[in-house]
């Protein structure tokens, strides 16, 4: 683990289902028991966490060249992007791209890559769900 790398806490309990489905792979949201929708960012509902397939659309996204803080300058450049989340309507995760920033464009079809936080650079011992773009294949 590098030191100063920024790290979320994972054992938060409003957030530790999240990261723990990151650590195996699946990524997991809560879903509001009463009611309908998903509660992310959580807010104290009663929620069950759902899986949801790891696929998407780019909704924005954003080259960072400077590091934000220095514990990112190992990542820098990287993409900050905001994914639409297939199977939570109206739910935009923050996260990372792992791809060349020409090659995006708004609404590109991803898909989750479950890797260390700080890919490229230093090494953080925490799963997070980043993402690259899902090439689809032609039906017709």
């Amino acid at each position: 683990m590098t030191a100063g790398f920024p790290l979320p806490d994972t054992t938060d309990p409003r957030l530790a289902p999240f990261w723990e489905a990151a650590a195996q792979g699946e990524l997991r949201l809560p879903r509001r028991v009463h009611g309908t929708g998903f509660d992310w960012y959580p807010s104290g509902a009663e929620v069950e966490w759902v899986r949801l397939p790891g696929t998407g659309r780019l909704f924005t996204w954003s080259v960072v060249e400077r590091p934000l803080h220095s514990g990112y300058a190992g990542i820098t450049p990287y993409v900050s992007a905001l994914v639409e989340l297939d199977g939570a309507p109206g739910v935009r995760l923050v996260t990372r791209l792992l791809e060349a920033p020409d090659r995006l464009t708004i609404g590109a079809p991803v898909i989750v890559r479950f890797t260390d936080l700080g890919t490229p650079g230093p090494e953080t011992a925490v799963i997070a769900p980043l993402f690259v773009l899902h090439c689809v294949k032609d039906k017709s």
